[in-house]
């Protein structure tokens, strides 16, 4: 496509039949599940998990985001969250996992009902060097593979801190 198409199509498509017009969402259109990253309420969680839990569905979300469990088995989890008709689609679960404890973490997910299970930092040293992030890369890379494996998917919570130089 030319420059001279393109205005031509961009000024005609005001003037378009809206049955040729392209489906845009409606700007009064509702969200559907609507979640919380628990972290936001980290202080409350921790004195009183189940109180907290009610709270965040009380107010209307469905969703939550763990960023740490509860005290209690992945069962008293899953309940607790059943209790106030919840679902924890993802959790936020700490770097050192993945070297002591992935099989464990991923079968707590697993029971827990999440799809997503996250790291959403890393420790300054691991990022400290370009041969600190080739690790952090093959140990993420192993971390998705048995992630798959049960049926679930890993992903990293990226920051500001990741984008400097290194090595040029």
């Amino acid at each position: 496509m030319n420059r001279r198409d393109f205005l031509a199509g961009a000024l005609a498509f005001p003037y378009l039949p809206r049955s040729l017009a392209p489906k845009l969402p409606s700007p009064l259109a509702r969200l559907g599940r609507i979640g919380i990253e628990l972290y936001t309420v980290r202080r409350e969680l921790a004195a009183d998990p189940e109180r907290t839990l009610a709270g965040v569905a009380e107010i209307g979300y469905r969703e939550v985001e763990f960023a740490g469990y509860p005290p209690g088995t992945p069962q008293q989890v899953r309940a607790m969250l059943d209790r106030h008709g919840l679902r924890a689609p993802a959790s936020h679960v700490d770097f050192q996992a993945l070297r002591s404890n992935w099989d464990r973490t991923l079968e707590q997910a697993a029971i827990i009902g999440q799809r997503f299970v996250v790291v959403p930092s890393l420790p300054a040293n691991e990022r400290a060097t370009l041969e600190g992030w080739k690790r952090v890369a093959a140990a993420f890379n192993q971390a998705g593979a048995a992630a798959r494996t049960q049926g679930l998917r890993f992903g990293y919570h990226n920051h500001d801190v990741e984008f400097p130089l290194l090595d040029g």
